[in-house]
C-alpha cells in the first residue's frame, strides 16, 4: 500500500534534504522508509531530484545508492539539465564517470540544445572535456543557437582539446574510407 501523499512529501523532501548533506546514512533509511527514490523538490529546487543533488555534489556512494535504487538517469530539472550536467557543472568529473558507467547519455541536450560537452566547454572544465571527447562526445553537434562546442568554449586548453579531437576523429574517417575503397 502506497503511503499518503503528504507523507510521500515529508520522506521526499527530507531525502534531497539528506542527499544535500551528503549523509548516505541517512539517505539509505529514508530509501528503505519508502522515501521516493524520483521525487521532484519544490520551486526553490528548480525541479531537482536527489539523482541531481548528489551528482551536483558529487557524492558518488549516495548517486549509486540511488541509481540501485531505481533512480532515473534520465530525469530533468526545469532548464533540461541532468544529473550528468550538473555533475559537470560542478566539476564532479569522477559522479561524471560513475553516470556515464551507468548509462547517462553522453549527447543528452538541455532546453538549449547544449550537450554535456558544450557544457563543460563553457565552463572551462578541461578535465570534463577531455573525459566527455574519449567517452565519444559529439565534437560537430551544435546547440539550437547554432553554435559547437569550440564556439562556446571559454577556456584556451579546452578550445586545443577540442580542436585536437576533432581533427583526429576527421583523420580516422578519411583514413577509413580510405581503406575500406582499396
Amino acid at each position: 500500500m502506497d503511503a499518503p501523499p503528504a507523507h510521500q512529501a515529508r520522506l521526499g523532501n527530507a531525502l534531497l534534504r539528506d542527499v544535500q548533506r551528503g549523509d548516505t546514512r541517512l539517505v539509505a533509511r529514508l530509501l528503505d522508509a519508502g522515501a521516493p527514490v524520483n521525487w521532484r523538490g519544490s520551486d526553490e529546487r528548480l525541479g531537482w531530484t536527489p539523482l541531481m543533488c548528489a551528482a551536483a555534489g558529487g557524492y558518488r556512494g549516495i548517486g549509486r545508492l540511488l541509481l540501485n535504487r531505481g533512480a532515473r538517469l534520465d530525469a530533468k530539472d526545469h532548464d533540461g539539465n541532468s544529473a550528468l550536467v550538473w555533475a559537470i557543472w560542478n566539476g564532479k568529473i569522477e559522479m561524471a564517470r560513475m553516470l556515464l558507467d551507468f548509462g547517462a547519455e553522453l549527447e543528452a541536450k538541455r532546453h538549449d540544445g547544449c550537450t554535456p560537452v558544450m557544457v563543460a566547454a563553457s565552463c572551462g572544465m578541461a578535465d570534463a572535456v577531455s573525459m566527455l571527447v574519449v567517452r565519444g562526445a559529439d565534437l560537430d553537434a551544435t546547440a539550437f543557437d547554432g553554435e559547437d562546442a569550440v564556439q562556446i568554449c571559454t577556456d584556451e586548453r579546452c578550445k586545443q582539446l577540442l580542436c585536437s579531437a576533432r581533427r583526429g576523429r576527421r583523420w580516422r574517417r578519411r583514413r577509413a574510407l580510405v581503406t575500406w575503397r582499396h
